[in-house]
């Protein structure tokens, strides 16, 4: 991946101090007189390294930096003059920089950091309202049981659903993004549920919450399901087929049920 501090459009010479307050001072004029309804076209004043300040006709003053990537041509806003000042322009200049000769580009590391920040926000909204954060395991089921599984099932059958989910696994991992979440940690809820004799629960958990990791996969909230690493780790239920001529549990040896033959 390469890219290209080009000299195209305008020269590239380090913006003294009093070309930087010349510029200021020209705008307000621009501003003035596009108050008046008269018209400029946009100037550019280079810096060095693909940054330069762009004067718009309306009076605003844009730090921009020129980059090319892959061949292509662009360009990053890098603040507004003089919120941002010339050192400080640089200084995310020089950052933009080492992205591009990293091969990252700069315009989607910014776009990434705004969907973090966008996310942080929204889940201190719904930490206030008493919601599961964004990605975690908590949301993504629920969001699964009202869109997926509630309309495919009975009303009794999601509801056993919901209700194991929020009694059996939301208190232990609900609460966690879904990529943090391992297998020995759905194991060691399953074995809580094991413990008080809840055998079969155990394997309908275990089965709802793959169901839950499928899903996840499929909007993108991880890139892996653990629930498939349990295999044989549960205790199967013990079934007993009774016959008729077959002592019952817990009879004594030599006595034989009520409606067996005599």
């Amino acid at each position: 991946m390469g890219q290209d501090w080009g000299q195209q459009g305008f020269p590239f010479k380090l913006l003294p101090p009093t070309k930087l307050r010349h510029a200021h001072r020209q705008a307000e004029r621009h501003r003035d007189s596009q108050s008046q309804g008269w018209r400029q076209a946009t100037r550019k004043l280079g810096d060095g390294g693909g940054l330069y300040l762009e004067l718009q006709p309306s009076g605003s003053r844009w730090w921009r930096l020129k980059y090319r990537l892959d061949g292509k041509e662009k360009r990053l806003s890098v603040g507004v003059y003089p919120d941002v000042s010339l050192a400080e322009a640089r200084v995310r200049r020089d950052a933009a920089r080492k992205l591009v000769a990293a091969g990252a580009d700069p315009s989607e590391e910014r776009k990434a950091d705004k969907a973090i920040i966008g996310r942080e926000r929204e889940n201190r909204r719904r930490a206030d309202a008493g919601q599961a954060a964004i990605g975690s395991f908590e949301q993504v089921a629920r969001e699964w049981l009202g869109q997926v599984h509630g309309p495919k099932v009975s009303v009794a059958y999601a509801k056993r659903s919901r209700v194991q989910l929020e009694t059996d696994v939301f208190p232990w991992i609900g609460s966690r993004p879904n990529p943090s979440i391992t297998a020995p940690m759905v194991l060691a809820l399953l074995r809580k549920i094991e413990a008080r004799g809840s055998q079969d629960t155990a394997h309908r958990v275990k089965q709802t919450c793959g169901l839950v990791f499928r899903y996840a996969i499929a909007t993108g909230h991880t890139e892996r399901d653990p629930v498939p690493d349990l295999r044989e780790a549960l205790a199967h239920p013990i079934k007993r087929h009774l016959s008729s001529g077959a002592p019952a549990p817990g009879a004594p040896l030599g006595v034989l049920p009520c409606n067996a033959a005599s």
